[in-house]
């Protein structure tokens, strides 16, 4: 580190910790002051991990709603189930709820933006290293701070949803392929650890996890995998491309596993009714269920299927 690059990391330092501890000041995220959206489903899923360790969606979990927000009503907690709604599992992909539950535990809804903040600030830090190869530091970390501050992405950090996770699944799968560590980094003299970190084979299996993650939420940025992989295949030949496609399947599965243990099914979109409830009143939960019941009930005679699959790719 050169002398005239300290004061840009003491600054850059100083501006993530100010970034990383906003959430925490913040009383409820949210304007106007209820869940928006598809909130609903991913807080209370990962209120339900903490309390009750799993994603079944009953009469307590919406008492937690109404105590967390208690300006009703909630207009779009999407449920899903695969008994006619004699059991009502949360309708969203479980990743972003499973990863926040420490935190939500600690600081409810703020531990949900605490993460997203998190996840934002590790996005600058891989733009500003990757950039640092072709430019002074100081340039690669301000440009990197202010194409990410400045960006849409910085407003979807009080969200609490998975999209800055899905932008950190993506940026860590290019960072990690297109971004070669320094030599002194593979030099002999670094530890055992530093070499293992720096190996070619573990950065492409990371890349493939971290696009997998996004992938699993929205399956249409599987497109994205395109370029890294023929980028591995010109470089590297097939067996890095391999590796990469071979590595995401895995990654894949793990989370399908993950879900099937939590809800019976590999994915939110497959395999079960979905429907969106309105929150007004937590004593008629049951009552709703039974409404949604009756609902899929004729859908399924109309149809003769279930609501959820992921036919809907065809049509956006």
């Amino acid at each position: 580190m050169t002398r005239s690059s300290r004061p840009v990391l003491l600054i850059a330092l100083c501006a993530g910790v100010v970034l990383l501890l906003l959430p925490l000041t913040v009383g409820r995220p949210g304007m106007p002051p209820v869940l928006k959206a598809d909130e609903p489903a991913y807080y209370l899923a990962a209120l339900s991990l903490v309390e009750d360790g799993d994603l079944v969606c009953d009469e307590g979990d919406i008492r937690r709603l109404v105590d967390a927000y208690p300006y009703l009503p909630i207009e779009n907690l999407i449920l899903m189930s695969r008994d006619g709604w004699q059991t009502a599992y949360f309708g969203k992909p479980y990743l972003i709820s499973l990863l926040a539950a420490p935190l939500v535990g600690l600081f409810e809804a703020r531990g949900m933006v605490f993460l997203n903040m998190l996840l934002l600030l590790a996005m600058i830090w891989m733009g500003a290293r990757y950039l640092a190869r072709f430019n002074p530091g100081p340039t690669a970390a301000i440009f990197a701070g202010c194409f990410f501050l400045l960006s849409p992405a910085f407003v979807y950090v009080f969200w609490l949803q998975p999209e800055i996770l899905n932008m950190f699944g993506v940026a860590v799968a290019y960072y990690l392929v297109f971004h070669r560590p320094e030599p002194a980094e593979r030099a002999p003299r670094a530890g055992r650890l530093a070499r293992f970190l720096c190996s070619p084979w573990l950065r492409w299996s990371l890349s493939a996890a971290g696009l997998a993650v996004a992938v699993y939420n929205k399956p249409m940025l599987a497109a994205l995998g395109l370029p890294l992989v023929f980028r591995l295949l010109r470089e590297r030949g097939w067996s890095a491309a391999a590796a990469w496609v071979l590595a995401a399947a895995a990654a894949m599965g793990v989370q399908a596993g993950g879900s099937l243990a939590l809800t019976g099914q590999p994915s939110a979109y497959l395999g079960a009714a979905r429907a969106g409830i309105k929150v007004d009143d937590p004593a008629g939960v049951e009552e709703t269920f039974e409404l949604m019941a009756e609902l899929n009930r004729r859908t399924v005679a109309q149809k003769g299927q279930e609501f959820a699959s992921y036919d809907w790719l065809a049509r956006v």
